[in-house]
């Protein structure tokens, strides 16, 4: 049989944006870099299918122009409730001063939503990985 240069619609597409993808019993979200600056960003919303998945969120940001003082941070909300309230400052620049991973397990049939904020007005460019495993869904 050849190969054709189409992409069947049933395929998943690495790309960005603030939806949730599945490959198999794999899932992502890339949310890309989004400017935050001062003010709350969401960088990822989607809502889980038919089964739960065991993840990883994973904080990724510029430190250029990072100050004393100054504060980066993200929200992690399942069905509007906030499971996790991440927040890093002064010494930022240094990967080595805070985890910025967290772990969770997601249930089916959940709306999550990561918010990212930081207290420095300069345009900073943050972004948001996912990355897990699901099981039980059929």
């Amino acid at each position: 049989m050849p190969h054709t240069d189409t992409t069947p619609v049933s395929a998943s597409i690495a790309s960005t944006g603030k939806g949730i993808r599945y490959i198999g019993e794999h899932a992502y979200a890339f949310s890309g870099t989004v400017t935050v600056a001062a003010t709350t960003v969401t960088a990822l919303s989607f809502t889980t299918g038919a089964g739960y998945i065991v993840g990883k969120f994973y904080l990724n940001y510029n430190s250029t122009g990072f100050g004393a003082g100054e504060r980066i941070g993200y929200t992690i909300e399942l069905n509007g409730e906030e499971v996790v309230d991440a927040v890093y400052g002064d010494n930022v620049q240094s990967p080595t001063t805070a985890p910025y991973d967290v772990r969770l397990v997601l249930p089916p049939l959940t709306v999550c939503e990561v918010k990212l904020t930081t207290s420095d007005s300069s345009n900073i460019g943050m972004g948001m990985v996912f990355t897990g495993r699901v099981y039980g869904a059929e």
